[in-house]
């Protein structure tokens, strides 16, 4: 597939997008989504005197005259709170209240449903803020958005020969990210779908080649025509692939995503809660290279719930985070579908002009009954079921749930006075079960055993939440002693509209634990992981976090209009320190804020450098703001440059006055027109500027502007290496950049690395190389599709080309091609 035809597909995907996007406002705006009901019942009491009973109102978009009150819902919690944090005492209690949980699930469902089939009224899911539908908050730039370098953890040396860079470019100074490629100078450790490959640095010799289990942990293997037993059903296409690697002396960690979903043999239908049931498989290899140049030595290995988020290793303790989605479908929702209490023959299905059945010989009241009925029914499994998976055991009665934060509510209506308790909103189902995020622990010294001669299984540890499905993978920081996950909520301020809010747990790490700490809440949503930042000041700890809140649209007359302007923050937090936690859980407290940076903007760029900190907005121009963090109770903007373009990763160099940035080039109205390499000078904090840039053509891009461990820079020979890719000349691979800091000298492209030729549109494998470089002595190794070559900084030339699919041997081209052009 060459790229004028992956060019016309985008176009067609927007266009597309553009026109259901236009149909769905259409219907939105037809129907009014933003019904407010009151509440018809109040909600039983509990038998736990702790528990706070949420009323048994219908959701917020229930009629006034609902024929049927939905199931009384009994919470300990209602919403964000620091008790949660403790866990569950008593497993049995973690069930009960997933089942709770299950009954506002069902609630609003059997709402929607109703409304939907009854009153031809719709929903959807999770608006960004407003009243269920009016008032949403809405990204004014819909394009993807990518995170920022803070620092770059590398192993740098000047010898004879050159510099050299081969560390993962880190966030924070020791703390090493897991990634796709490493390397300890001598031999390169690389993902290559299901392989793990291994050669030489120097020459590129391929030294081992390590082909990933499938069998799991318990030794589950694939389905084949024998199995008669539990297995994995696997499609013909479907294949492991190492998502990460984690290195430590002579161990290094596969972290792999599975494809697979373990099905009984009796049944043709997957039984999991969760939708990431041992998604997530952790290798532990001895890594040293056998002398037959053969695989790797597996140690241990372990699966884990969820899919593969991010990851983090200090020293040769590893922190690993996966999330998975909850399945209630299956479990809950397609039983309560008013198609199923209704008798065949009453069924009238035409999609063209009528998408929902004509549920004759069933009234609205009848509905609402059986559907109560029949969720009643289902919860109780259905929590066993969630509670055993999440916890990973078949019998959580010896189980620790301590370890499982207790669940809440991630939409918070406004307390009036005079008025009853929390009550379930409808808008969205992110406030129930979404998503369970899981921190799993261990010592990647520890693993023993020998898989040819046992079964070798790692021993970890974990602590789980329920967070919105709508928190995003790269909304993990870690420093040293604090890993932060955040998910976005919703609160419900004194007008009646609802604001998005970002929520932030804090646990703590202490070797091959982590343990929750401390809960925090600031406004707007999170940009990526960059904009959090651990930081000590006068024997106190806080957490930084910079966060948009997006702008706001309604009906203003008789159009659709824009309310309020996006605007973005700095909040700074208390946090507890490291050395002072103590067995009860805390708030993060709002210390200190900066706000209303950036009006009618987003926040594209984030950087904390110590008691500094850059922002960087964007709608038309790129206004550039330092901040001044030193007193964390008044951070302050202190300096602002208004220029064309935008930055996405901003990196120190030099002396540390000098910002190296990435991003795009772009006209005064704001149209991008390729991309730009630039140097700001914030020598004078108070009046930054832009010391020197220089822009690749129209249509082109980094990897580094989404990925901030595909930049490399080398700050002795003051050199850039980047991933591009250009639409016109056509080029995809990298470019090495002169980046001096001398003021007088300017950027400029020192060559051009292509990882793409006409004659390699060709029959390649599914796997694939993430856009990598690193130096060795002076030569640049770069990495991405199927190739990695090898290049003298110094005098441009090639010293060897390695293809990673070589040695594929006789393929099925009708299974095993992808044409790609890589």
């Amino acid at each position: 597939k060459n790229l004028e035809q992956m060019l016309i597909s985008k176009k067609w995907l927007i266009g597309l997008g553009g026109l259901l996007v236009a149909a769905g406002l259409a219907i939105g705006l037809g129907v009014g989504l933003d019904r407010r009901g009151k509440q018809s019942g109040q909600a039983s009491s509990s038998s736990d005197p702790k528990s706070t009973p949420i009323p048994s109102s219908a959701p917020s978009h229930s009629r006034d005259d609902s024929p049927a009150g939905p199931l009384p819902v009994s919470l300990s919690l209602t919403s964000f709170d620091p008790k949660m944090l403790a866990g569950y005492d008593e497993c049995s209690d973690f069930v009960l209240e997933l089942g709770e949980m299950a009954k506002y699930m069902a609630n609003v469902h059997i709402d929607r449903m109703a409304l939907q089939h009854y009153h031809n009224e719709y929903f959807y899911n999770t608006p960004r803020g407003g009243s269920g539908g009016f008032n949403d908050i809405v990204m004014l730039d819909n394009e993807m958005v990518s995170p920022q370098i803070i620092s770059d953890k590398s192993d740098n040396s000047n010898s004879n020969t050159g510099e050299s860079s081969y560390g993962t470019n880190n966030q924070v100074e020791g703390v090493d990210e897991a990634d796709t490629v490493k390397s300890d100078g001598v031999h390169v450790y690389a993902a290559y779908g299901d392989n793990l490959v291994v050669w030489e640095a120097s020459s590129g010799t391929e030294v081992s080649r390590t082909v990933i289990p499938t069998t799991d942990d318990e030794g589950i293997p694939l389905c084949d025509s024998q199995t008669t037993d539990y297995c994995y059903e696997n499609k013909e296409w479907q294949k492991m692939n190492i998502a990460s690697l984690l290195m430590h002396q002579d161990r290094i960690t596969a972290i792999v995503q599975s494809p697979y979903r373990i099905r009984d043999q009796d049944s043709d239908q997957d039984q999991s809660t969760m939708h990431g049931s041992h998604a997530t498989r952790l290798f532990v290899y001895d890594k040293s290279i056998p002398s037959n140049k053969g695989p790797l030595t597996l140690i241990a290995q372990k699966d884990i719930q969820g899919y593969y988020q991010s990851a983090r290793l200090i020293d040769q303790y590893a922190h690993v985070v996966t999330s998975t989605s909850i399945n209630a479908w299956y479990h809950l929702y397609d039983h309560l579908d008013p198609m199923n209490f209704v008798d065949k023959s009453e069924r009238h299905l035409d999609f063209y002009y009528n998408p929902k059945p004509d549920l004759k010989g069933m009234n609205e009241t009848e509905y609402r009954i059986a559907a109560n009925a029949k969720a009643t029914e289902l919860i109780p499994s259905f929590a066993e079921q969630l509670a055993s998976e999440s916890l990973g055991t078949t019998d959580i009665s010896s189980e620790d749930c301590t370890s499982i934060l207790r669940l809440i509510l991630y939409s918070k209506r406004n307390d009036k006075e005079g008025e009853e308790e929390l009550s379930p909103i409808s808008f969205t189902t992110a406030g129930a079960l979404s998503n369970f995020a899981q921190v799993t622990s261990f010592n990647i010294n520890a693993a023993t055993g020998n898989m040819d001669g046992g079964h070798g299984k790692l021993s970890t540890s974990s602590s789980g939440v329920f967070v919105p499905f709508n928190s995003y993978s790269n909304s993990v920081y870690s420093s040293r002693d604090m890993m932060i996950i955040a998910g976005e909520a919703y609160e419900e301020n004194s007008d009646g509209n609802w604001e998005e809010k970002t929520v932030l747990f804090a646990f703590s790490l202490n070797g091959d634990e982590s343990k929750a700490v401390s809960i925090g809440v600031v406004p707007g949503s999170l940009l990526n992981q960059f904009s959090m930042d651990h930081y000590s000041y006068n024997d106190a700890d806080y957490l930084r976090v910079a966060t948009t809140s997006w702008a706001r649209w309604s009906i203003v007359g008789d159009s659709w209009g824009q309310t309020e302007e996006s605007s973005s923050q700095v909040t700074v937090l208390s946090l507890p320190s490291p050395g002072s936690q103590t067995d009860t859980p805390t708030n993060m407290e709002i210390i200190g804020q900066v706000d209303n940076l950036g009006k009618g903007e987003r926040i594209y760029a984030v950087r904390f450098l110590g008691t500094r900190a850059f922002v960087v907005t964007f709608r038309q121009i790129d206004p550039f703001y330092t901040l001044n963090m030193e007193d964390p109770a008044n951070p302050k903007v202190v300096g602002e440059l208004k220029i064309p373009g935008f930055s996405n990763y901003l990196h120190p160099i030099g002396d540390g006055n000098l910002i190296l940035a990435v991003g795009q080039d772009a006209n005064e109205d704001g149209q991008v027109s390729g991309l730009q390499v630039a140097i700001y000078d914030v020598s004078d904090f108070g009046d930054p500027s832009q010391l020197k840039k220089f822009s690749e053509n129209k249509g082109s891009y980094s990897a580094a502007q989404y990925d901030h461990q595909a930049f490399r820079y080398l700050p002795k020979t003051e050199v850039l290496i980047l991933p591009v890719s250009r639409w016109d000349p056509r080029f995809d691979g990298f470019i090495v950049y002169d980046v001096p800091v001398a003021p007088e000298k300017k950027i400029a492209v020192r060559f051009e690395i292509s990882h793409v030729e006409e004659e390699m549109n060709t029959c390649w494998s599914h796997s694939s190389l993430t856009a990598r470089s690193m130096v060795f002595n002076g030569t640049v190794t770069t990495m991405k599709g199927h190739t990695v070559l090898s290049h003298a900084l110094s005098t441009n030339e090639k010293e060897w080309i390695v293809n990673l699919d070589v040695n594929r041997g006789d393929v099925n081209k009708e299974k095993d091609c992808g044409y790609w052009w890589k």
